[in-house]
């Protein structure tokens, strides 16, 4: 296990440090180890992985920067070195969440700057497409002064991204389009995190969230937002 090293003190300075704030600031972050590819045996990587976060799918996504790295999902050890290996710079690897829903919560308005609302944005299954491709998605806006819902925007989805039991990606149409990806409740649940990660930040944040087939909330990763209003 010598190319894994544990979580990092947290911080705001790297992806890693921040997953850790997250975990201080009190929300459930899945598991996760550091992976420096260079040198690394595959079989024991395999078994380290299994015994610090259990059986895959992983997610892997680059260690440094503020900016957030496009994952890439892994199921065994060849796959998250060679993840690894073509991010060139030690990653991230962090146990998959089964996500019945998931997204990002905005503490301002990324476009202007503006703290009166929390954003929640949000989509059935996983959120890769979001992340990365703009997919269609629901807006359900809170307010910060007891956090309640102000406004809802639900936008057609026909499809979904699922974690097979395999765990490899699938895509699913979705017989109702126009559902709620998430309820109020949960939304307003998000936001209330969001503005607690606000507060271990020091500044408005960008939260990626996911909640599985259970109901529970995963913070999945942070950044600070830099007001342009």
């Amino acid at each position: 296990m010598s190319c894994l090293s544990p979580p990092p003190s947290p911080g705001p300075e790297t992806k890693a440090s921040r997953l850790s704030l997250l975990r201080s600031a009190g929300l459930r972050v899945p598991d996760f180890v550091l992976l420096s590819s260079s040198g690394c045996d595959e079989e024991a990587i395999g078994r380290g992985l299994k015994e610090v976060l259990g059986a895959p799918p992983y997610i892997v996504r680059p260690c440094g920067g503020l900016l957030v790295g496009k994952p890439a999902l892994a199921l065994s050890a060849s796959e998250v070195l060679e993840a690894a290996r073509t991010m060139e710079q030690t990653v991230i690897v962090q146990k998959a969440v089964n996500a019945r829903a998931s997204g990002f919560a905005y503490t301002a308005n990324p476009v202007s700057g503006s703290v009166d609302l929390i954003y929640v944005d949000s989509v059935v299954g996983l959120g890769l497409r979001l992340s990365y491709e703009g997919a269609p998605h629901d807006e359900v806006r809170v307010t910060r002064d007891r956090p309640r819902v102000y406004d809802v925007r639900v936008m057609a989805k026909p499809t979904a991204l699922v974690l097979d039991v395999d765990g490899k990606v699938l895509e699913e149409p979705l017989q109702d389009p126009y559902v709620q990806s998430i309820s109020d409740e949960e939304a307003i649940e998000v936001a209330t995190a969001a503005l607690e990660v606000e507060r271990a930040m020091g500044g408005p944040v960008e939260l990626s969230w996911a909640i599985d087939e259970d109901g529970s909330m995963w913070a999945l990763g942070v950044r600070g937002l830099r007001s342009l209003g």
